[in-house]
């Protein structure tokens, strides 16, 4: 859903003050003409067949970039293959119709659809993406989407070499709490909010459902070989990591202009990278903030809103403003599923039957229910369904239904499976397939 920064559409004249409009209108501007667009991003990994390792994995016989060189090969002209400079690994595969393959730090294929019209849509091009990678595969690997990679092993070094880990490394060094992005796998919905809905009431409605979601979406059952512990151990994992640029306060989501509060809040948060330094010119964890780079500068940089979007893209809330709303409270679902999580935050966020009946929801026996209780996300699933019973969509209260009743079938599918015999039963050569069953 970057496609709302174009190269071009930021102006990149340097930023003043810290009330430079420019900087609100990143998160929220009234004057942007929304839609009801639907995008999506999902994670996944792949597991070599012959010998049950992911590419990259100790004992495979692949590195984590064949999958996109295999990718580049199947797609042909319609897609382009980024190199990491510095290394010239493969890192990302951008398409012509603006969708994008990339390559995570522990070598997670990520898909980025582009913003579309509607669920349907948003169907089509997964499923044209998955069937890439089916053929992209070619019988050597088989997938799987998991909130976290079940069998790779704790490890200090990324199975992908790529800059980002290098710009990481820097700014947490000595601690290495960022090193979770090798196991975990997130699914992320990201929404216009159409002109019958209110942004305001639309975000906060967001962070509210989101302390939901969390176990609500939890898919993250085994970690490092061993069975892991709570609902879900992407977000055990997630936790750890700079709670500064994690945790919106409270007093943001509640304050009377959410947009201006979470600038403030994004602009006291540090900088992770600053125009073109070198890696080992780059500020570290708590030497420079936002606000502080606009009044002072930084080794003779001075921040534009380019630098600002960049900057709001390295923040990980569970809600991230960017004039659309980003929703990354889920783990990666089983490709099943994964079309009943973007269902969910649709009918709940975009519609305006859907929004009324979660604000009424919140503020009835919302407000007291326990976030991990399972029948306060079976009534939120059921509200979601009936909102969507109600649009053109309605088929797709179906996929949220099938969600209802799966939830209750994966624990004791779970049962008394090692992480290996998980592996095995749970990867699918066919995701594609998959992805539209429960339509």
């Amino acid at each position: 859903m970057d496609k709302y920064h174009a190269a071009g559409a930021v102006p990149a004249e340097r930023i003043t003050s810290c009330d430079d409009p420019g900087l609100r209108a990143a998160l929220h501007d009234p004057a942007f003409v929304a839609s009801r667009r639907v995008g999506v991003e999902i994670e996944f990994v792949a597991f070599e067949q012959a010998s049950g390792k992911s590419p990259g994995q100790a004992g495979s016989a692949n590195g984590p970039g064949a999958m996109l060189e295999w990718l580049a090969q199947e797609i042909g002209p319609e897609a382009r293959l980024l190199r990491e400079p510095q290394t010239g690994w493969p890192a990302i595969l951008e398409l012509t119709n603006g969708g994008r393959f990339s390559l995570e730090n522990g070598g997670q294929l990520e898909y980025a659809s582009t913003p579309q019209p509607g669920l349907d849509a948003v169907a089509d091009e997964l499923t044209a993406a998955l069937r890439w990678c089916e053929g992209a595969a070619a019988g050597r690997l088989a997938f799987l989407s998991h909130g976290t990679h079940p069998t790779l092993e704790a490890r200090l070094d990324p199975v992908v070499p790529n800059a980002r880990f290098l710009v990481m490394e820097r700014y947490f060094a000595p601690e290495s709490i960022h090193r979770w992005g090798n196991y975990t796998c997130a699914l992320q919905v990201n929404l216009d909010v159409p002109p019958d809905v209110d942004w305001q009431a639309a975000t906060v409605m967001g962070f509210e459902l989101s302390r939901f979601t969390h176990a609500m979406f939890a898919n993250s059952a085994f970690l490092h070989g061993e069975r892991a512990t709570g609902p879900s151990a992407r977000l055990a994992l997630s936790a750890l990591v700079d709670p500064k640029r994690r945790a919106v306060p409270a007093a943001v989501i509640a304050a009377p202009d959410l947009a201006t509060a979470f600038k403030d809040w994004a602009l006291d948060v540090d900088v992770l990278f600053v125009g073109d330094l070198p890696v080992d010119a780059l500020p570290r964890r708590g030497e420079l903030t936002f606000r502080r780079w606009i009044e002072e500068g930084f080794r003779g940089t001075w921040p534009d809103l380019k630098a600002w979007t960049r900057h709001l893209g390295t923040l990980w809330p569970d809600v991230r403003p960017r004039r659309f709303i980003e929703l990354r409270a889920a783990d990666a679902q089983p490709f099943e599923h994964v079309m009943a999580v973007v269902a969910f935050w649709r009918a709940l966020i975009q519609v305006p039957a859907g929004l009324a009946a979660a604000r009424a929801y919140m503020d009835g026996p919302g407000a007291l229910a326990d976030v991990a209780d399972p029948a306060a996300h079976d009534a939120l699933l059921a509200l979601a369904a009936e909102a969507l019973r109600g649009t053109e969509e309605a088929g797709w209260a179906a996929a949220i239904e099938a969600y209802r009743a799966f939830r209750v079938e994966r624990e004791r599918g779970w049962e008394g499976l090692g992480a290996e015999a998980f592996v095995a039963a749970a990867t699918t050569t066919t995701p594609a397939a998959a992805l539209r069953r429960v339509r």
